[in-house]
Formats: C-alpha cells, sequence, structure tokens
C-alpha cells in the first residue's frame, strides 16, 4: 500500500502467497485471521523529479531553450525512506547510438543521500503553433489567436513549428481551441481580388515609382498576378506582397509600364 496507509489480507490472499515457496505448500491455513500491513516507505515524486529537470536545464547554457518530460513508464523508481524529500540532478546525457536522452538524479531524504541514484529516460519536448480560442475557416490568424504548445512530436512536417512565422495566415478549416496547426492547414492571406486597385512599387536604378494598376486576378500573398495600367491600358505582372500592393516583376521582352 501507499504510505501511511493499512491495507488488510484475507485468508485466500496468504495462502495464495505463501503457496509461490516450495517449503509452504503443505502449511494448511485455518480459522479467521487478520493480518495487516502497512507501508514504511514513499515512492520518487515524479512531479519533483520533473521539476528537478527543468530547473537543470534552466541552469545550463547548453540545454537552455530545450525542454525534455520524464518518461514515466520508462523508469524504476525506488522506494526511499519517509521524510522531506529532494531531487536533483547530476547530469543530463544522450545516449550514443540509442537516441535516448538520461537523466542521472541524485534523491536526499531529510538531507541524507539515499542509495546511489536513479538514471530516468528524457523525451524531448518541440513547441509548435496552437489555437488559443475557437477559430474559423477563412480568419486571418493574429498574434493573441495562437500560442506555443510543447509536445513531444520531432516531425516538424506534421505540424507548424513554433519557428514558422504564422500570424496574418489565412484558416483552410476551423480550429477548436487548444488544438495544433497542422499542415495544410494555412494559406496565404487574399492580398487583391479580381477588380481591386492595387498600388504597385517599381525599382529600377535608384528610382521608384509608383503606380495603381486593376487586378485582373485575385491572388496571395507572394502570388503573381496580372494587372493592367488603366491610363496606358499595357498589362504588367506584379508580386503581391501586402494586401492591395504590390511589386513590379520584369518579364521577358523589358518592363511594361
Amino acid at each position: 500500500p501507499a504510505p501511511r496507509e493499512t491495507k488488510a489480507l484475507s485468508l485466500t490472499e496468504v495462502a495464495q502467497t505463501m503457496n509461490a515457496y516450495d517449503d509452504m505448500q503443505n502449511v494448511v491455513l485455518r480459522g479467521r485471521p487478520v493480518i495487516q500491513i502497512s507501508a514504511k516507505h514513499q515512492a520518487v515524486n515524479l512531479d519533483r523529479l520533473q521539476q528537478a529537470v527543468d530547473d537543470y536545464v534552466q541552469r545550463h547554457a547548453e540545454w537552455k531553450g530545450r525542454r525534455f518530460e520524464v518518461v514515466q513508464g520508462d523508469v524504476e523508481m525506488p522506494q526511499v525512506p519517509e521524510g522531506r524529500q529532494d531531487l536533483v540532478v547530476i547530469q543530463i546525457a544522450p545516449v550514443s547510438q540509442s537516441g535516448k536522452t538520461l537523466a542521472d538524479v541524485r534523491v536526499v531524504v531529510d538531507g541524507q543521500t539515499y542509495g546511489k541514484g536513479v538514471q530516468v529516460g528524457l523525451t524531448e519536448m518541440h513547441p509548435f503553433w496552437s489555437a488559443t480560442r475557437p477559430l474559423a475557416r477563412g480568419e486571418t490568424l493574429t498574434a493573441d489567436a495562437v500560442e506555443k504548445r510543447w509536445i513531444s512530436e520531432p516531425d516538424a512536417a506534421r505540424f507548424y513549428p513554433a519557428h514558422v512565422a504564422v500570424v496574418g495566415m489565412e484558416l483552410r478549416r476551423s480550429l477548436q481551441a487548444g488544438q495544433i496547426l497542422a499542415a495544410g492547414m494555412l494559406a496565404q492571406p487574399v492580398c487583391a481580388r479580381r477588380g481591386e486597385m492595387v498600388q504597385v512599387m517599381s525599382n529600377r536604378g535608384g528610382l521608384t515609382v509608383s503606380l495603381r494598376a486593376r487586378a485582373l486576378s485575385d491572388g496571395r500573398r507572394d502570388e503573381h498576378i496580372l494587372c493592367v495600367n488603366e491610363q496606358s491600358g499595357r498589362k504588367m505582372q506584379v508580386r503581391l506582397v501586402q494586401p492591395r500592393s504590390a511589386l513590379l516583376e520584369d518579364e521577358p521582352g523589358g518592363p511594361k509600364t
């Protein structure tokens, strides 16, 4: 049982346990005995273990900016005496050829080091973008609509990693609060629609020229579309950079203005 708890054992449980020993198989139990057992030890506190790992990462420059999570199923925690428990990470190091990262941890109870410590496996966490609130399809992402979420997913191809700029992108599907932005969910925003007037900038020979032209098709940021200069009637290819703003792109045969 857990420390400070008592468990009552039935006669059947006692008999089954004793039967595992060869020299006890001929023992006959009779009566209605009441057997109680209690634990005098405590398990290593997993929450404190995680905090010890976090503290170590923050104190050591070579690990700063990274996060690790204790792999609970891969840890054999010893039973330690009751008392104030402190956990100190001695080192974190990758294991060659295995791809694992291990932490050497010292267990201290009431100021006394217990045993030789334990070694625990760690999983590295990676930051990805997630929604802070429900978001509708077609909505343009703002800074308050997304936040970093750390998960143990090394394959950045599945989601949008936090180093990718997503503010200003347009959603292709609706999202729930807390949902991670998966690949293919975002599109560049529409910067011009057919028939709209676009401010076109041209830089040549140190001279910057600005003119207005009408878009001949819809286009998203960084896409090329054709526009027409209504004063001259000439068509030009431009690259959209902002809503209703574009840069003039030279075409073979020279610029068209």
